[in-house]
This record gives structure tokens, C-alpha cells and sequence, in this order.
């Protein structure tokens, strides 16, 4: 009997004691203590705000920034200028190892060619069988001069078309690089021109990064135009590839029927 007594007491005495939990939710209790203990933010940013340097003291502490900007800035020029100006050169380079490949390919084939029709004169026995050796020779040889002149044409657009977008391509990084810089200069200026005016750090920080973004977003647009020029070299390539596979197909064709008529001539025989 006693403990049902103190058991229908105990709500009683809570209710009489903290009457606001008669009416409030078991969050709604946790948060009014939280809240009653913890300053709200808004008082804690005015008790802490996060506080930017004045104009003066910023306007001036940019000067050492606007030198290191323009330090990176001479420092991607230079590396720039250094491969532009590297890649006629590398380009040049290129095409004369090849060439020296191609040309020592070609006298090997001469001489075994050459070679070739001494033993097939030594096995012509009669009229028949030399006129018909040197008339292979000749379709041979007819054959395999159209082939290089084709393949060499070939080649030759192909250096053309290149060098005239490298060209094209080495204007296009230039002026990227020179708007970029034009850019930047004028975002400095903006900024410095606004130190003059007094205008709070906030202003000055918020227009600098933005102009500083619209220069690296123009940038990677100018990047983008300019590698675009690749995919025409690319198709080039491929263009010179589908040339020069036709000659190496029609010489084939040639040396095929050649072949036929002067093992013909011999079996006649």
C-alpha cells in the first residue's frame, strides 16, 4: 500500500516541482536545456566573428602576392615559349630520321632487286626467255617507282597540311597565353584601383577571385579550341595512311601480274 502511494506521489511532486514537464514532449525538454545553456550562433559569430584584414593593411600585403603571381606567371611563359619554340625542331628532327630510314629501305630493295635480275637473266635460255626478263624488269622497275612517287606525295601533303596546323596550332597557345595574362594584369589593376578607392577587403577579395575565374575559365575554353587542332592532325594521319596503303595495294597488283606473264614465258619455253 505504501509503495502504490509513493508511486502515484512521485508525478505529483515531479509536476509541482518542474510544471513545464507537463506539457512538453521528451525532445522538446532536451532541446530547451540545450538551448538554455548554449549560445545561439548568431551570438557566437558577433562574440567570434571572422574578421578580414582592413583595406590598408591587405592593399598592402598584396604587393608582395602581385609579385609572386607575375613570378608564375614569367615562369609558365617561359616553359611555354620553350616547347613552342622546340617543336619545329623536334618535327624537323623527326622527319629526317625517318627519311634516312626510308631511303636506306629502299637502296636494300634496289640492291636485292637488282640481284634478283641478274639470276634471272643468267636463267633465260633464248630470245623468248630475255625479252620476257627484260621486260619484267622494266614493269618492275615502272612499278616500283610509281609506288614511291605515291607514297612520297603522300608524305609530302601529309608534312604540308601538319606544319600548317602546327602553325596554327602555335598562334592559337600564344594568344591563349597572351589573353591569360591580359586578363590577370587587369584583374591586378582592378584590384589595386579599388585599393585606391578605399573599398572594404570583401569587395576587393570577391571581385579579384572572380575576375581571376572568368580569366582560368576563358583560359581552358582557348586550351580547348587549340587541342581541337589535334584532331585534325589526326585525320590527316589517317589520311596518309589510307594513301599509302593504295600504292603498296596497286604495286602489289602490278608485281602480281608481272610475275604470272614471266613465269608463263618460261613454262612456254
Amino acid at each position: 500500500m505504501m509503495k502504490r502511494v509513493i508511486s502515484l506521489l512521485v508525478p505529483s511532486i515531479a509536476l509541482a516541482v518542474f510544471p513545464a514537464a507537463a506539457s512538453a514532449a521528451p525532445l522538446d525538454l532536451v532541446t530547451s536545456v540545450v538551448q538554455s545553456v548554449q549560445p545561439k550562433v548568431s551570438e557566437l559569430k558577433l562574440k567570434y566573428p571572422v574578421k578580414l584584414p582592413n583595406t590598408e593593411a591587405f592593399c598592402s600585403a598584396f604587393a608582395e602576392t602581385k609579385s609572386q603571381i607575375e613570378s608564375r606567371l614569367a615562369e609558365k611563359e617561359s616553359a611555354v615559349a620553350a616547347y613552342l619554340d622546340a617543336l619545329p625542331e623536334d618535327l624537323e628532327n623527326g622527319r629526317n630520321e625517318r627519311d634516312a630510314k626510308l631511303e636506306e629501305a629502299r637502296s636494300e630493295a634496289d640492291q636485292l632487286r637488282g640481284e634478283w635480275y641478274t639470276r634471272l637473266a643468267l636463267r633465260a635460255d633464248g630470245d623468248n626467255e630475255e625479252d620476257a626478263v627484260e621486260d619484267y624488269q622494266e614493269r618492275v622497275e615502272e612499278a616500283v617507282d610509281d609506288r614511291r612517287a605515291a607514297i612520297d606525295a603522300a608524305i609530302l601533303d601529309f608534312r604540308t597540311e601538319t606544319d600548317a596546323l602546327v602553325t596554327k596550332r602555335k598562334a592559337a597557345m600564344q594568344s591563349a597565353r597572351d589573353a591569360f595574362r591580359s586578363s590577370v594584369a587587369a584583374a591586378v589593376a582592378r584590384l589595386e584601383t579599388g585599393c585606391a578607392d578605399g573599398l572594404s577587403t570583401a569587395t576587393l577579395l570577391s571581385n579579384f577571385k572572380g575576375d581571376l575565374a572568368a580569366a582560368r575559365t576563358k583560359l581552358a575554353n582557348d586550351k580547348k579550341a587549340a587541342e581541337g587542332l589535334q584532331e585534325e592532325a589526326k585525320k590527316r594521319v589517317e589520311v596518309r595512311k589510307s594513301r599509302v596503303a593504295t600504292a603498296l595495294k596497286t604495286c602489289q597488283t602490278d608485281l602480281a601480274l608481272a610475275n604470272a606473264e614471266l613465269k608463263q614465258a618460261f613454262e612456254e619455253d
